[in-house]
């Protein structure tokens, strides 16, 4: 899951790119290719009708290039970008945090680091005794060498029995 975020950062990083170079991307990637496909179905791509004084929408004039870039692409990065944003932010990484509690990952954990996403977790989902059985948690399955074929959180569940109710959920 971390390393979806990191995905995610990095489409965010693209979009806004290709927000900012709208006028150069949107005429060479979109607008001109789709172009070319009006052309060979005989479409005229043309800009909707406008009015004189538009007072209920915006009234983008210019060409049929900048219409479609202004109405609908630089929305659309827009939109695409605040999404991603907001449910990717910081605010929400302690629920991408809770797969790090797994055997396969406790192993590149020093204690202090495990302790720090523990907190960070447990201020996010605010679990009794969270802190103190995450540590028993570590401590169990930090001597452990974990098999590679047990490493499936269906073995996880087994493992789970001797811990209290929060380590279970």
């Amino acid at each position: 899951m971390i390393g979806v975020k990191k995905h995610v950062d990095n489409l965010t990083s693209m979009f806004t790119d290709h927000q900012k170079n709208a006028d150069s991307i949107f005429a060479e990637d979109i607008f001109g290719p789709a172009l070319k496909t009006a052309k060979d179905i005989g479409v005229t791509l043309t800009i909707p009708r406008q009015c004189g004084r538009q007072v209920h929408r915006a009234n983008v004039g210019g060409t049929s290039d900048e219409y479609y870039r202004r109405t609908i692409y630089i929305p659309h990065m827009d939109s695409l970008i605040q999404s991603l944003g907001s449910r990717f932010s910081e605010s929400n990484m302690p629920a991408f945090m809770l797969y790090q509690l797994h055997p396969n990952h406790i192993k590149h954990f020093d204690r202090s680091n495990y302790k720090d996403t523990v907190r960070s977790i447990n201020e996010f989902y605010q679990i009794d005794n969270f802190e103190q059985d995450a540590m028993s948690w570590y401590d169990t399955n930090k001597k452990e060498s974990i098999k590679q074929n047990e490493s499936d959180f269906v073995d996880l569940v087994k493992k789970r029995i001797c811990f209290q109710p929060c380590v279970r959920r």
